[in-house]
Formats: C-alpha cells, structure tokens, sequence
C-alpha cells in the first residue's frame, strides 16, 4: 500500500501518494495545464518543471490562473 503525505492546494488540506509530482497532481484534480500557473511554499516552478517535482509532506500548494499581457 502507497503510503500518504499531507498537502495544502489553495490552503484546502489533501492526503495524496507519497512521491507524486506536481504534474500529477494538476492531473488528479483536473487543472488545465495551460491556464494555469503553480507555486510550491511561495516558491514558482514552471510548467517544464512540474513532471519532476516531486511534493513532501506538509508542502502549500497554489494554483492559480496565469496572466499574461504587458
């Protein structure tokens, strides 16, 4: 059996496999890949990143809708 980590998206508390990346969890949760942007702990990471970051326990999760423009 996989064991679970606790996560935070959007300050809702989740329990999700532990070892699963970013990229699955926009999956899981049917986020569009391309309107959105993501932060681990307030940190950015880009979409080009998400399939190898790999969340830990405890980690804050924001998932919002990108911007663009100028």
């Amino acid at each position: 059996m996989m064991k679970k980590i606790s996560v935070s998206i959007n300050n809702k508390h989740y329990n999700i496999d532990e070892g699963s990346s970013l990229e699955a969890l926009i999956v899981e949760r049917k986020f569009s890949f391309d309107e959105i942007a993501t932060a681990v702990n307030n940190s950015f990471v880009p979409r080009s990143k998400r399939s190898k970051y790999k969340l830990k326990n405890r980690d804050s999760v924001i998932i919002f809708s990108a911007i663009t423009g100028g």
